[in-house]
């Protein structure tokens, strides 16, 4: 999944259970809300009066490392 404007929180939260750490740093607190399985990342962060080309740059952070650790460990395992 690609980290963009469109996806809901919730499906962001579900594919990267980590992004929780991003929106909770960012004051966007409310993910066990309703609004976290309706709200795309682009409302949740205009809502919470946030710059959405730096919550997404923070949500991709948090996924490469991730990605880039399961390549890492994929490659120990060799």
């Amino acid at each position: 999944m690609e980290i963009t404007r469109e996806p809901r929180i919730l499906e962001i939260l579900e594919k990267y259970p980590q992004s929780r750490e991003v929106f909770s740093a960012l004051g966007m607190g409310c993910l066990d809300c309703l609004g976290a399985g309706l709200e795309t990342v682009e409302v949740g962060a205009r809502m919470h009066g946030l710059d959405v080309e730096k919550v997404l740059a923070a949500l991709r952070q948090v996924v490469e490392i991730k990605d880039e650790k399961s390549r890492n460990n994929g490659k120990a395992r060799e």
